[in-house]
């Protein structure tokens, strides 16, 4: 992405979306300017560092590794311990001698224990590291425990390479909801069907919460856009009004999941059936957005003859 001003200016990197110009689903842009330090350092054979913090994220069901991509929102049960993990790298060009990493408490969280060695100084951890070479990654974590959720405070590392000084503060907190729900919506379907065959749409409503305190008495509606011209077979426990797909889902437990779906009837050759505009709303409340998108392309029909072996 380039704007154009007196010069013309390199503003962004193209860095994910879902599609291309999906509604519902604009591109993102790696913002260059917050990378300037780190493209100089490369350009001029500089040290550089840079530190994240990770979270208790929460797994999809059906999957095995956490998703961090969650808008810095964790779960964790009541009084359970869990545990913030720091990520160190060199992202340099030179060998850096020392480093300094360091970790605010969230309020009202009691530690637990410090793992790779760090010293506890009121609500700061610190830890030490030596001879991190280029492109090298290390991790320092920590446990807490709370009944009530938390934020994250400042973190960051100071790192030493010959006379030169480089330091990074992190990115976002993260936040970490105890005994509250947490709900997120997804969709998916086959990428490719053929013409006239049926196949499923189908939603995945989770709540991530844990905590007596996270599960959703009220009913959760369910709606999703419909596109134009799509034929729907059948729907599995739900309603098709106008041009929205609804279900009502009640008694949602924390850390349980629903599936929904319909059927559809594949269109012509090389149409598209798209799912972009899908929620879950509890009442009067923000809706929870569909995290995903789904796309699902209509090809000719495709016949097998058997092999015939003398």
């Amino acid at each position: 992405m380039v704007m154009k001003g007196s010069t013309l200016i390199h503003a962004g990197i193209v860095s994910f979306g879902q599609g291309c110009a999906w509604p519902h689903f604009p591109g993102v842009y790696a913002r260059t300017a917050t990378y300037a330090s780190w493209i100089n350092a490369v350009i001029n054979n500089q040290p550089h560092v840079d530190v994240i913090q990770e979270g208790p994220y929460p797994i999809w069901p059906g999957e095995d590794v956490p998703d961090p991509t969650l808008f810095h929102i964790s779960t964790a049960a009541p009084g359970e311990p869990f545990t913030y993990t720091l990520r160190v790298a060199n992202t340099g060009m030179q060998v850096l001698d020392t480093l300094t990493i360091t970790a605010t408490l969230p309020g009202s969280a009691s530690l637990i224990a410090i793992n790779d060695g760090g010293i506890a100084a009121g609500p700061v951890i610190t830890w030490t590291a030596t001879n991190l070479a280029p492109g090298e990654v290390i991790e320092r974590s920590y446990v807490v425990s709370t009944t009530t959720s938390v934020t994250t405070g400042p973190y960051g590392v100071m790192a030493i390479s010959g006379s030169t000084t480089v330091t990074s503060s992190g990115r976002l907190p993260i936040t970490t909801l105890i005994n509250t729900p947490r709900l997120h919506l997804r969709t998916f379907a086959e990428s490719e069907v053929e013409v006239g065959s049926v196949f499923g749409q189908r939603f995945l409503l989770v709540n991530f919460g844990q905590g007596n305190e996270a599960d959703v008495t009220t009913p959760i509606d369910v709606r999703a856009k419909i596109p134009p011209g799509a034929s729907i077979v059948a729907i599995n426990n739900g309603s098709i009004i106008g041009d929205e797909a609804r279900w009502q889902v009640s008694g949602l437990t924390g850390e349980s999941f629903v599936f929904l779906g319909m059927d559809v009837r594949a269109g012509a050759v090389g149409s598209v059936f798209r799912i972009t505009d899908f929620q879950a709303q509890i009442g009067s409340a923000t809706p929870t957005l569909g995290a995903t998108a789904s796309q699902t392309v209509i090809t000719e029909a495709r016949r097998y003859l058997p092999l015939i072996v003398r």
